[in-house]
């Protein structure tokens, strides 16, 4: 069976408690339309390093263009997730979901992608973003650590953890700053012993064989 997104996207948001916990948590925060907004899955698909497409994030419209509120570190597949270690060499990524975005390794799929995925498959769809067909839907410089009136902190957990710690603490801490600032969205990383953390440090001499230097991309 292929992939189901919305319901993939669904077990991923377990990871901080669920779609309604974040969706109440953007309230707390005051996000504007908080209850209404739309989740939408970012799906990714790397031939070279996954086996068939994944969701690996989700966004949010923030008005004509799209906001990413969660995004994974690591994930299950190995080779992937060196590539985005080796690819955080040159660029600074906040997570793996924004150097597979950038590129064009994954899509946040709207309603148009999910109608055509029924159709032709999500690799289909996926190719096509590869390709260049299709959009991402994202530009890395609309989405920078700082931008405008929002501060910005992106999730970071694996996709298939179900034990994720709480996040209660960490989003109290914010509740001063915010609290001076009703109307900026926070978004954080979740830091704990078993997860990776927002910096990643990559000794330059790292040992990546010579086979992977030549394919990363």
């Amino acid at each position: 069976m292929g992939l189901n997104a919305l319901e993939r996207m669904r077990e991923i948001a377990k990871t901080v408690g669920g779609l309604e916990a974040l969706r109440m948590k953007m309230k707390q925060f005051g996000y504007e339309d908080w209850d209404t907004l739309t989740f939408y899955p970012i799906v990714a698909y790397f031939p070279r390093y996954m086996v068939q497409p994944d969701v690996l994030g989700i966004a949010i419209r923030n008005g004509f263009s799209f906001k990413v509120i969660f995004g994974c570190i690591t994930t299950d597949y190995q080779e992937l997730n060196e590539w985005f270690r080796y690819v955080c060499l040159h660029d600074n990524y906040d997570h793996m979901t924004e150097a597979l975005l950038d590129h064009h390794k994954a899509m946040i799929a709207t309603e148009v992608d999910w109608a055509d995925a029924e159709l032709i498959g999500w690799e289909m769809v996926l190719q096509e973003v590869i390709d260049g067909i299709r959009p991402t839907k994202f530009d890395v410089d609309d989405d920078d650590f700082l931008v405008g009136d929002e501060v910005n902190i992106t999730f970071g957990v694996s996709p298939n953890r179900s034990d994720s710690p709480d996040i209660i603490g960490i989003l109290d801490a914010l509740r001063e700053f915010t609290s001076k600032n009703p109307k900026r969205f926070i978004r954080f990383v979740e830091q704990a012993p078993d997860v990776l953390t927002y910096t990643i440090d990559v000794e330059e001499d790292a040992d990546f064989n010579d086979s992977f230097k030549e394919n990363w991309a």
